[in-house]
């Protein structure tokens, strides 16, 4: 984990990121990436909504990362003269080092950058963490000793399982639980078993209720 055990931490979130991203975009990056021309087209059409990436469409991580990729390598290789991590997973941006000072200068470097492509920082979002108190990246804690998923997230997908077991709540999907039970599960094996014994004990309150 880059940013394991780091004594600062600055988080940055990129404004309305998916419907930032124009049709235009997604077809000039997939045509650098393709021989079919057509090809490149048809995809940019069939995933865009408005001329803009949707929100929720399941393509729209996967092309969003395409489009994005050359400022990634620019934030990357500014970073590592500066000797901060750097990481994305969407639109956060996450950025770590033991010197605060210079992720106050990463964050001039970046909102500059990221203006001049067509993205704008959602400023109510950006955080600078210290190691003083629980510091969270996307509901992982990362200066306990060891890489931990967060409390609240936890708590997020039992509530999920509730509701979609014993409330039987059609909106939630079985698929977008599993993802969330997987990721966690990717960061620590042992969820696996109390997640487990949680859903048997909802569903034995199903069978119960039942019964009479």
């Amino acid at each position: 984990m880059f940013h394991l055990n780091k004594r600062y931490i600055l988080t940055m979130d990129i404004k309305d990121f998916f419907p930032s991203i124009s049709q235009n975009q997604v077809f000039n990056s997939l045509n650098k990436h393709f021989e079919d021309k057509e090809l490149a087209i048809k995809i940019s059409k069939l995933c865009t909504f408005k001329r803009r990436l949707p929100q929720g469409a399941p393509t729209s991580p996967m092309l969003s990362n395409i489009v994005f990729l050359p400022i990634d390598e620019q934030i990357t290789k500014h970073c590592n003269t500066t000797l901060v991590n750097y990481s994305r997973y969407a639109d956060d941006l996450t950025f770590s080092s033991d010197n605060k000072k210079v992720l106050v200068f990463i964050y001039n470097y970046v909102s500059k950058l990221l203006y001049e492509n067509g993205f704008d920082v959602n400023k109510k979002k950006t955080r600078y963490l210290s190691g003083k108190g629980v510091m969270s990246i996307t509901g992982v804690n990362v200066n306990t000793g060891k890489v931990k998923i967060s409390k609240k997230r936890k708590q997020d997908v039992r509530a999920l399982l509730y509701n979609y077991i014993i409330k039987e709540d059609k909106s939630i999907s079985k698929n977008v639980i599993a993802g969330h039970i997987s990721y966690i599960r990717s960061i620590e094996p042992d969820y696996l078993q109390s997640i487990t014994e949680y859903i048997k004990k909802l569903r034995n309150k199903v069978i119960i209720g039942a019964n009479t």
